[in-house]
């Protein structure tokens, strides 16, 4: 089905065709809100990153949408991921050698220890990839990867936002329906986080309460 379609049988329902800009901007915010509430098997994708001499700082891939995942070509092969504020103990020490744990920092990731020549891994990113935003002619299934079953759930979506923009007495009812779709998509699409990367762990260097442990 094609965005326009889709949309003038929203507006059907809402009740007012004229508002055609603001269904797309609704229809933008319910995929959206898709993409924060859970980890789709279709939207999940790899990437690799050459690690560079002496550079711990990475970018993360440009359609990157959370759920990241590293694992190295060399041991300890799958990397463990801590908080910034962890992170950043580790870092000050000045360690080099193959990576063994990763944390995010704004739009990068950094790896510790740093690489260094003779230490040079290869990195595989497994996570999350935005959804592309479709409208006008496109087809909905095609652009965003979401199967034929989610064209009612995003519907009932779409009509809530509508309802929520002209005051409409049914917008509660509206949102409860959309936000139960959801929930039950979720049941039966998502996946589970996967372990390892996605989980803050521990190294032999830190003590209980996760910064390194004294000399």
């Amino acid at each position: 089905m094609t965005v326009t379609t889709f949309l003038a049988r929203c507006l059907k329902i809402v009740g007012d065709s004229t508002l055609t800009t603001e269904a797309q901007e609704w229809f933008e915010n319910i995929l959206y809100e898709v993409m924060t509430v859970g980890k789709w098997s279709h939207l999940q994708t790899n990437g690799t990153q050459i690690t560079s001499s002496n550079d711990d700082d990475y970018a993360l891939p440009t359609d990157y949408n959370g759920y990241l995942t590293i694992t190295s070509s060399a041991s300890p092969y799958e990397l463990v991921k801590m908080s910034k504020e962890e992170g950043e103990v580790l870092r000050r020490k000045g360690d080099t050698g193959y990576p063994t744990h990763w944390w995010i920092d704004g739009a990068n990731y950094i790896v510790w220890p740093k690489p260094i020549t003779g230490y040079l891994p290869t990195l595989n990113l497994a996570y999350q990839k935005t959804v592309t935003l479709p409208s006008g002619a496109t087809d909905i299934e095609t652009s965003t990867g979401f199967s034929s079953y989610w064209i009612k759930y995003f519907m009932d979506g779409v009509v809530a936002e509508g309802f929520r923009y002209t005051d409409d007495v049914r917008q509660e009812s509206a949102r409860a329906k959309w936000e139960n779709g959801l929930m039950l998509m979720q049941k039966f699409c998502s996946q589970s986080l996967k372990r390892g990367g996605s989980r803050v762990g521990s190294s032999p260097q830190m003590r209980g309460g996760g910064l390194p442990k004294g000399r």
